[in-house]
């Protein structure tokens, strides 16, 4: 759908919630239909080089207790995800593989062969891993830009830079993956035309995905003390989205479910994540502050199932 952006300002600034949201999920249900697809991330390494401004899990952050699965771990949570009825995995963690990349193959390899899709979500690496990890049977990658005002973007991630992140959501694509692309709402200097900016950047690059998180401060970071994102303009922000990328996959995150417990599938959104992360790891994985759940793989996809359901969505 084509939208101007006067029309996508207004909307922004809740011209009309209730018209935008209908929008939005009449395109996905003409688009994507009524499933809504549930992705298993395991965080199996919260190591990272890294030091991003708004990120917990920061290089600099000596508050982290760090941890990285082993092999053995991996495979094990990944045959529990597979009983209990996962077909997609989100193998994630800080922008630094622990291991060998030929032992991530090894891993990626020993998901895809069970007929489970594997997604990497392990920031910037060189292309050549990624395409060793593609031949390995992973199929999708997550990398998203965050922001699309390039200055700023610099000023969070000193490390690195706007133009080599774009490279990299390219370099993905290129080599065949689907992409999985997205922003975050609330981030400090940011307002609604930032906002139009991302909806724009990413209608012009090649995503089968676009994640829209909510920014959440973080302790121990240079942000900590910033205002978080605003969740009913991260739900418009998910709208609009779904008008731009009509057959994209469009995540409910789990930033935006930590600060709304409202309505999850009305307003475009189609894939929901759950944490497969074994309990003993998962309060290590702190990229924002949340209450960590303690709860088994099978019974959580189970709450997920029944809560799909609950709104007329049939879970996958």
């Amino acid at each position: 759908m084509t939208l101007s952006d006067n029309e996508i300002l207004a909307y922004l600034k809740g011209r009309d919630d209730k018209e935008l949201f209908a929008l939005a999920d009449g395109v996905r249900e003409k688009n994507v239909g009524d499933t809504v697809h549930i992705r298993g991330i395991l965080e199996f390494s919260n190591k990272c080089a890294r030091n991003c401004a708004y990120c917990g899990l920061r290089a600099m952050n000596n508050t982290v207790t760090r941890y990285s699965m082993t092999k053995e771990e991996i495979e094990k949570a990944s045959d529990e995800a597979y009983v209990s009825g996962y077909k997609t995995i989100v193998l994630q963690s800080g922008e630094y593989i622990p291991y060998h990349i030929d032992m991530l193959a090894e891993i990626v390899s020993y998901i895809a062969e069970k007929g489970m899709t594997v997604t990497l979500s392990i920031g910037e690496i060189s292309k050549d891993k990624m395409k060793l990890l593609y031949d390995a049977g992973a199929r999708r990658y997550l990398i998203k830009h965050e922001t699309a005002n390039e200055e700023l973007y610099n000023r969070l991630h000193k490390d690195s830079s706007f133009e080599k992140r774009m490279r990299a959501i390219y370099d993905v694509k290129d080599i065949g993956y689907e992409v999985g692309g997205g922003f975050l709402i609330g981030l400090p200097e940011t307002d609604e035309r930032d906002i139009l900016n991302d909806l724009r950047l990413v209608g012009s690059v090649p995503l089968d995905m676009c994640g829209i998180g909510t920014f959440i401060p973080c302790g121990n970071t240079p942000l900590e003390n910033e205002k978080k994102g605003s969740a009913i303009l991260t739900k418009r922000a998910v709208a609009l989205t779904r008008l731009v990328l009509e057959m994209a996959n469009i995540p409910v995150t789990t930033s935006l479910r930590s600060i709304d417990d409202g309505t999850l599938f009305n307003y475009g959104a189609n894939v929901i994540m759950t944490k497969l992360t074994p309990e003993r790891y998962r309060n290590m994985y702190g990229i924002y502050p949340l209450d960590v759940v303690s709860k088994g793989i099978k019974e959580e996809r189970t709450e997920i199932e029944s809560l799909i359901a609950r709104e007329g969505r049939k879970p996958l």
